[in-house]
């Protein structure tokens, strides 16, 4: 710049944090299409609304075992949820999958997750059974050690 200063900035990455740890959406979609009904999948990361980051599938099946009704598909949801928890982590695993025909792509056949990232709509996960976590809080009013406060948290859960 005028001031003599070199500027760099890196290309953006699909890589993202959730929690504080980074997640690379290949890694979640290599998972995602070991099971048997998925043909195509595609993992993006999402602002739920409150600033944070979490991780959300795109999942094409194969035709012929794709499941036609909404618990099928929750059913299915769950189980790839915990394929994910088992391999590489909790905290990878989509806040929903949403079933999708076809993903888009760019004119080099790519897919575009640009794409995906604007056609995301913020709602309710479809299988409620994957969230793992509740929403617990308590309140200090004093210095307590950690631990006690994780005491604490986990009787309340």
């Amino acid at each position: 710049d005028e001031d003599g200063f070199f500027w760099f900035a890196g290309r953006g990455d699909d890589v993202f944090k959730v929690k504080g740890l980074w997640v690379s959406p290949i890694e979640v979609e290599a998972v995602i299409t070991a099971h048997a009904a998925v043909l195509e999948a595609a993992v993006i990361g999402v602002d739920p609304g409150d600033g944070s980051t979490v991780p959300r599938a795109f999942v094409v099946l194969r035709q012929a075992s794709e499941p036609g009704d909404a618990a099928t598909r929750s059913a299915l949801a769950v189980e790839l949820g915990e394929m994910i928890r088992r391999q590489i982590g909790g905290y990878k695993v989509p806040d929903r999958f949403e079933f999708v025909p076809e993903l888009p792509r760019t004119p080099l056949m790519k897919i575009n997750r640009k794409a995906l990232r604007e056609q995301s709509v913020l709602a309710a996960p479809t299988a409620p059974e994957l969230a793992d976590t509740r929403r617990v809080s308590i309140s200090v009013t004093e210095s307590v050690p950690v631990r006690d406060l994780l005491i604490e948290l986990a009787r309340k859960a």
